[in-house]
């Protein structure tokens, strides 16, 4: 009987002492230093080809694009794939463009909700972001326009996201400051670095376990946007994504055939 009256008189004592610090604690908050660094120092072009650098080390693909080469980009992305389940708000005119191309398109909302099973189906997904962090390249999703639900970013096996310039920071501090004041304190966030993986005990990486197997970023310049990447920069991005291409037919993968057309529900079948 001693452990059990010892260990009910450790319980009273960290329960006691947990009140005690309630108590004290009620008089005033106390003061969290941040003396750390809170803003980059990095140029924008930099601070974009920092983020590039860490993608591609994840095992991402990037692809930049103009306003005008979009579509064109984006469609690039998605290859092969044959469907694709997209949100309310991508950039005007690119749910179309995916429509017209001949791919399957399905626009998830809230009148719409597709099912976990439903989104299985489907061989993509393509969303815009709330922003990127270059120092460790991560693209987070707060469910603004274009995002969508959070599941969607999440089930189907390739992930394409479209990022703005403008919406590459460098630091932490500065993307939870805009989260901030965006309103994106209010909303779910979703951190992503990198495709979906994981390691077993021996270290043996596997993809696509927790979320999408292959994540593709589109850079796209800001309208009125003169800035030019350099040219080698861009074509050893597209060699990036030539080689995750032939990781297997997304289509062949997912049985999917259906016809090209934008439907408001996947559906059965």
């Amino acid at each position: 009987m001693k452990p059990i009256m010892d260990q009910a008189r450790v319980r009273a004592a960290m329960l006691a002492r947990i009140r005690e610090a309630r108590d004290q604690g009620a008089a005033g908050a106390v003061e969290v230093p941040r003396d750390y660094h809170r803003t980059g120092s990095l140029t924008p072009a930099e601070v974009v080809d920092l983020l590039i650098d860490r993608l591609v080390d994840y095992k991402a693909d990037v692809l930049t694009a103009q306003p005008d080469s979009l579509s064109a980009t984006v469609l690039q992305a998605l290859s092969p794939s044959t469907s694709v389940v997209v949100a309310d708000g991508l950039p005007a005119g690119l749910t179309e463009a995916l429509a017209a191309a001949g791919l399957q398109v399905t626009v998830d909302g809230d009148e719409h909700a597709l099912t976990a099973v439903q989104l299985d189906r489907i061989d993509a997904v393509v969303t815009t972001a709330a922003l990127a962090i270059a120092d460790n390249g991560v693209i987070v999703l707060d469910a603004g326009p274009g995002q969508g639900r959070r599941i969607i970013s999440l089930v189907p096996d390739l992930h394409v996201v479209v990022l703005r310039r403008s919406q590459v920071l460098q630091t932490v501090p500065e993307a939870v400051a805009r989260l901030v004041h965006d309103g994106g304190e209010t909303r779910p966030t979703t951190w992503i670095a990198g495709p979906s993986a994981t390691s077993d005990i021996e270290l043996n990486r596997v993809e696509g376990v927790h979320g999408p197997r292959t994540l593709r970023v589109v850079i796209v310049d800001d309208e009125g946007d003169q800035a030019q990447g350099d040219q080698g920069e861009q074509q050893a991005d597209q060699r990036q994504l030539g080689h995750a291409g032939d990781a297997g037919d997304l289509a062949a993968e997912h049985g999917t055939g259906r016809g090209p057309g934008v439907e408001g529900d996947a559906g059965p079948g």
